[in-house]
């Protein structure tokens, strides 16, 4: 019980200056591709926007690229969310929820 008491009295300093030091300098900055083109979003795009990004913001501390939800959508319908029946790989998590 004493040690705990010790622990818990250390950590109160400890932990606040670990905090302190592992604070980013920036936020993560990247490119998403549903900003601009939602479900709708083609490899060309994807490679477009990433050479812009290397090419003129990498330097600036962009560093993500980020090809968000329904990427593959046969039949992509540009800021529509196909239903979750569609989309096999959420399936079973619909399942799960029942």
């Amino acid at each position: 019980m004493q040690l705990f008491k010790y622990a818990t009295l250390a950590s109160l300093f400890v932990l606040p200056a670990c905090a302190q030091n592992a604070l980013a300098p920036t936020p993560p900055m990247g490119w998403n591709s549903w900003d601009s083109f939602g479900t709708s979003v083609t490899e060309a795009e994807v490679k477009a926007n990433a050479d812009y990004m290397a090419k003129n913001l990498k330097q600036h501390g962009w560093q993500y690229i980020v090809v968000d939800i329904q990427w593959s959508e046969p039949n992509p319908k540009h800021m529509a969310i196909a239903p979750v029946r569609s989309l096999p790989w959420m399936t079973m998590a619909a399942c799960c929820r029942r």
